[in-house]
């Protein structure tokens, strides 16, 4: 803890820009509100940072079924596969797919965003593959 802000300032002011820049900007991070507890964001400021920044969550992590598919309903899959695939509920790999235990659709979907097997058997276009090296949770 700080004890004399006012000396702390005056340290700080002394530290080189990039020193400086890369203070406030974590300061300024810490104290913004991400939205991860209603998984929405309260406005667009974060689309913004990100691509000002060049950010991309897929570039650092891939959804799993233990980091996010085996955390959502079986029902939350269908719609996703179904969406990903711009497919209708009706279509039958859609089908065959809600047909699944839980834990084998998580590890279904995971296979799909990282197996190209997996990717060839369900995704027939380069657009849909795309939307799985893109796609990230609406919270995030």
């Amino acid at each position: 803890m700080v004890q004399d802000q006012a000396e702390a300032f005056v340290g700080f002011q002394g530290q080189d820009k990039k020193a400086r820049n890369a203070a406030i900007t974590e300061a300024l991070a810490r104290g913004l509100h991400y939205g991860f507890s209603t998984c929405s964001r309260p406005s667009n400021l974060f689309d913004h940072i990100e691509e000002v920044a060049g950010a991309s969550i897929r570039t650092v992590w891939t959804p799993t079924a233990a980091s996010f598919f085996g955390r959502v309903s079986g029902s939350y899959l269908d719609a996703l596969l179904a969406d990903l695939l711009s497919a209708e509920a009706s279509d039958a790999c859609v089908k065959a797919f809600a047909k699944m235990k839980k834990s084998e659709m998580a590890a279904t979907m995971e296979r799909l965003f990282s197996d190209s097997t997996t990717q060839t058997f369900y995704a027939n276009t380069a657009e849909q593959i795309a939307r799985l090296g893109q796609w990230v949770p609406d919270c995030l």
